[in-house]
């Protein structure tokens, strides 16, 4: 997708955005606070400036006030409760708003419980534990959510996921705890259900958005996939908007014209097409601003080049250690010859061959780093810090310490046979 073609979707989801803004013309209990509450989040997370978009912050601190001084919630807890939790959230995180909330967690204490979170809703429990996180983070009723969202995560993922819309969300709640185990099973589910080919296409959005806030960590050939998964479902949301029938600027004229309604567009010779639901244009919004700042990541050849350099320098430096760590060895006497001990000397046989397994299991040890690098930077593309790749070594060192210790016991015993 060029740069043009998003450019031309942008207008799109942000004037059918706008256009449904602008019927609001009371309160967010007329209208759909949640649904509002999706779009403030949106153009504060992704930073897009919109005079519609910027009108909710004033509506959402207006509402949120009321409810906390006890204007009581509609019927529609969940709804209710969600919007109040997302606001909150964008206004604590993305606004530097710092109006004391602790009414909030009283809300939630009401109803959360450690075994069915919030009315047994995934979702409704992930938005109110982001924004209890943002609002109250010592509370206890955010202990109650996080023991819930974990063991729905942990134990039945499978059901969770099943609604696409929670994988976005969960995707907040891990960047929220640091958690980078959950991120990365995450992008593998994302990544599942996208090529399974059984998700409809007004549920890609999410999983798209999943991975594409973390394409960076991707393998090149991954990289080329979520770039082609993300460019389908854009042209979904340009092609199936409702506003799309008309052009852009005509849109945002006439955004509150009969026309763009089904009955209008129908009478007026337009195929009708259902609007797409306010969770999926918030996304979309997001999807679209970081699929464009995303442009660099997929990669250029620039980006390559560095990657490629650093995993071939830092490999070599590895290597390096791990050839250092050979010559103090053998300046040490190492490897023992236990040909000498055998079978006379059985403890001290043994001595010296746990002395040449350790000095092997030293020079084996940056071979791991080594290999990470060069395989990560350099053959997989994936464009990480230094930090990030230290810690995947680490991670495979543990995971495979038998095998290595294993391994350096064959060398040693080898090297001793044959010097």
């Amino acid at each position: 997708m060029s740069s043009a073609v998003t450019n031309q979707t942008l207008p799109v989801v942000v004037s059918a955005i706008a256009g449904d803004i602008s019927t609001l013309t009371n309160t967010p209990d007329d209208h759909d606070p949640l649904g509002l509450a999706f779009y403030f989040f949106a153009a504060r997370y992704s930073d897009y400036k919109n005079e519609n978009l910027d009108y909710l912050h004033d509506v959402a601190k207006l509402w949120v006030q009321e409810k906390l001084n006890g204007d009581a919630l509609s019927p529609y807890l969940d709804r209710d409760i969600g919007a109040l939790a997302l606001f909150l959230f964008t206004l604590k995180r993305y606004c530097l708003c710092s109006e004391p909330s602790s009414q909030f967690a009283e809300i939630i204490s009401k109803h959360a419980q450690e075994d069915t979170g919030l009315f047994r809703n995934f979702f409704v429990s992930a938005i109110s534990a982001l924004g209890l996180m943002a609002a109250c983070p010592t509370s206890d009723a955010l202990l109650k959510l996080e023991a819930f969202l974990k063991r729905e995560i942990a134990q039945r993922p499978r059901e969770t996921f099943n609604d696409a819309k929670n994988l976005a969300i969960a995707y907040l709640m891990a960047k929220e705890w640091k958690d980078s185990e959950l991120t990365s099973f995450l992008i593998q589910e994302s990544q599942r259900k996208l090529k399974g080919g059984d998700l409809p296409r007004s549920d890609r959005i999410f999983p798209n958005f999943v991975l594409v806030s973390e394409v960076a960590r991707l393998p090149r050939e991954d990289q080329a996939f979520v770039k082609r998964s993300c460019e389908e479902s854009l042209d979904f949301v340009k092609t199936y908007s409702l506003e799309v029938s008309y052009p852009p600027e005509l849109v945002d004229q006439y955004s509150t014209d009969v026309s763009l309604s089904s009955a209008g567009m129908e009478g007026n010779g337009h195929r009708s097409r259902p609007r797409l639901s306010r969770i999926m244009l918030s996304f979309s919004l997001v999807l679209l601003r970081l699929y464009d700042k995303a442009q660099m990541t997929f990669l250029t050849r620039e980006v390559r080049a560095q990657n490629v350099m650093r995993g071939s320098l830092y490999g070599a430096l590895w290597l390096g250690v791990a050839a250092g760590l050979f010559w103090l060895g053998a300046q040490l006497g190492l490897p023992y010859d236990l040909k000498q001990y055998y079978p006379a000397h059985p403890l001290k046989l043994l001595a010296r061959l746990v002395a040449d397994m350790m000095w092997v299991s030293a020079i084996l040890l940056p071979v791991f780093p080594a290999f990470i690098f060069f395989d990560r930077l350099v053959i997989k593309g994936q464009d990480l810090g230094e930090v990030s790749l230290l810690r995947q070594s680490w991670a495979a060192i543990k995971e495979h310490w038998v095998i290595k210790i294993l391994l350096a016991g064959v060398l040693a015993w080898l090297r001793t046979l044959f010097p």
